[in-house]
């Protein structure tokens, strides 16, 4: 059985399938959105979209061991091409500051690839592969904005979890439908600061 055979290279760690690195970058972009204030509290709802330039790598070697001849070097890569918010907020007023935190959807275009070389061969190729996909998931933080007239300017922290995402590569020394899945996380944390102009 190929794909089994295939399956326990990967277990024995012949072949990672599963990454950890960091990804990092800058966002940039606009928001709308809309808030009414009771006594001190406050609440709304804001979107926004922002192109990024978040992005993330890894490669690991990985020497000949007792099922596997040959050693290997795998790179992976991420990277985010933008990213999305819907999210309600609330907080509370004092003065010209308000303390808020907020919740709600989040959405990016993800770009994935994936690259095995055979080292001591001259780095003949095992087997490439890319993808890339909008992703949706969640998101929370919170933040602070200071007023004045109808301006503010505020700093804010959020959470972002986009999910998990896998696609299939074929190894060129498998036999074919014999793929490796390779599996990447899609979380982060974003600190941004923005300047809001109030209409009404």
């Amino acid at each position: 059985d190929s794909s089994g055979t295939l399956q326990f290279f990967a277990a024995a760690g012949a072949f990672p399938v599963r990454y950890s690195y960091g990804n990092d970058g800058y966002v940039a972009g606009g928001q709308v959105g809309y808030a009414q204030q009771h006594k001190q509290w406050l609440w709304g709802v804001e979107a926004d979209i922002s192109a990024t330039n978040v992005n993330g790598s890894q490669t690991t070697f990985l020497p000949p061991c007792g099922i596997c001849t040959r050693a290997n070097l795998t790179t992976v890569a991420q990277d985010m091409d933008w990213f999305g918010t819907l999210r309600l907020r609330g907080g509370h007023v004092t003065g010209n500051v308000l303390v808020y935190g907020t919740a709600g959807l989040a959405y990016g275009k993800v770009k994935y690839s994936y690259l095995q070389t055979n080292v001591p061969f001259g780095g003949a190729l095992n087997s490439a592969g890319s993808d890339s996909k909008v992703e949706v998931g969640w998101t929370a933080g919170a933040g602070i904005e200071y007023g004045i007239g109808k301006w503010s300017a505020k700093l804010e922290y959020l959470y972002y979890d986009l999910g998990e995402h896998s696609f299939s590569v074929q190894h060129n020394l498998a036999p074919p439908g014999v793929l490796f899945v390779p599996e990447f996380q899609n979380r982060g944390s974003i600190l941004r600061a923005g300047l809001n102009h109030r209409f009404n």
